[in-house]
């Protein structure tokens, strides 16, 4: 049996496209499990009608304590051999489980998908399947979950996100693999990586099987100090899983990589975004704040040449302290992501 795990937060805009998809598969022993997290709007309401029309669905409430403890008590709920995370504002093909199943005969430890963030993407009879076994498999895919490194050319696996994946339920309870409630950005990786780390095979299917939806209210997307304690949390976890699983030294550069990649997140959405209204030297502040975290001065000093041309320009401008510099390149990426986000840039 698939146990989908569907957590619910106020989604009652998008609930019904995302059900819809979801409760329309067929051909497979199927639960849908949703956890509402405390829903102020319709949601818990739309997710007890379709209940009653679906005898797969089951629905718990609790109060709202975040999207970690609402996957994580899913988790415990869950009855199948395999589980599928679905966030609430995104929606899948129909024919996603029947792809599971295919591939349940090679016995992998997981299974992934590519993903589209537009309809048009979506389908098609994809590429030849890939199989990988043994520790240095599993260990070259955390390093690409890191680096963000697809397995084929014009390959689209979100390596970063839980969703449009399959994971093993009994190897996330042997080890307890669980969110991290302390983390409100991040956690998705941190759970993948833990997970690939007692893995020992997967399966990836270059289909694109599931629909992101990006929107301007989605938790990457908002401005608040509070990622820049986030990331120094979610740097402490994610070292921390790496060295518990002896993979450190063998994953060191994708780990600097990483690093370098969650500088960048906190320059451009936190430190020199459009909604911060702190004043220049408070934004100097800041950036000494990050030259100090104990990751992030390792990785600034390595002078990796890793990402994107544009990423290792600002990089080289933040790592000499010239702040100015640094904030005049985030601003332009910050409007280059308002053009993307209102259709005015392709």
């Amino acid at each position: 049996m698939i146990s989908v795990m569907i957590p619910v937060y106020n989604e009652e805009w998008y609930l019904h496209r995302c059900l819809d998809s979801v409760t329309s598969c067929s051909g497979c022993d199927l639960e849908i499990v949703i956890v509402d997290d405390g829903s102020t709007d319709g949601s818990l309401r739309i997710c007890r009608e379709y209940a009653q029309r679906d005898s797969r669905i089951r629905v718990f409430h609790q109060e709202h304590k975040g999207v970690s403890a609402a996957r994580n008590r899913g988790l415990d709920l869950c009855r199948g051999q395999w589980v599928v995370f679905v966030d609430a504002d995104d929606f899948i093909t129909p024919d996603l489980f029947s792809e599971i199943v295919k591939r349940t005969s090679e016995d992998p430890d997981l299974i992934l998908f590519d993903y589209s963030v537009t309809r048009a993407g979506l389908g098609g009879a994809g590429a030849e399947s890939r199989t990988a076994r043994g520790r240095e498999a599993m260990l070259d895919l955390a390093g690409r979950v890191m680096t963000l490194q697809q397995l084929r050319r014009n390959g689209n696996a979100n390596f970063r996100s839980a969703c449009a994946k399959a994971f093993k339920k009994s190897l996330l309870d042997q080890y307890g693999i669980r969110f991290s409630t302390s983390l409100f950005f991040g956690e998705d990786l941190l759970f993948h990586t833990e997970y690939l780390l007692r893995a020992e095979s997967y399966v990836y299917v270059p289909k694109r099987v599931y629909y992101y939806d990006v929107h301007s209210d989605s938790s990457s997307h908002r401005f608040s100090l509070t990622f820049l304690e986030n990331h120094a949390r979610l740097l402490e976890e994610l070292r921390q899983a790496l060295e518990d699983r002896g993979a450190l030294p063998l994953l060191e550069t994708e780990f600097s990589c990483y690093v370098l990649s969650l500088i960048t997140s906190a320059l451009v959405g936190v430190v020199f975004s459009p909604r911060n209204a702190m004043g220049h030297q408070e934004k100097v502040a800041l950036c000494e704040q990050i030259q100090e975290n104990r990751f992030c001065k390792t990785a600034i000093a390595r002078r990796l040449q890793k990402g994107t041309l544009k990423r290792q320009i600002l990089m080289f401008f933040f790592r000499i302290r010239w702040y100015w510099m640094t904030g005049l390149l985030c601003r332009l990426e910050h409007l280059r992501w308002e053009r993307r986000m209102h259709g005015l840039e392709f």
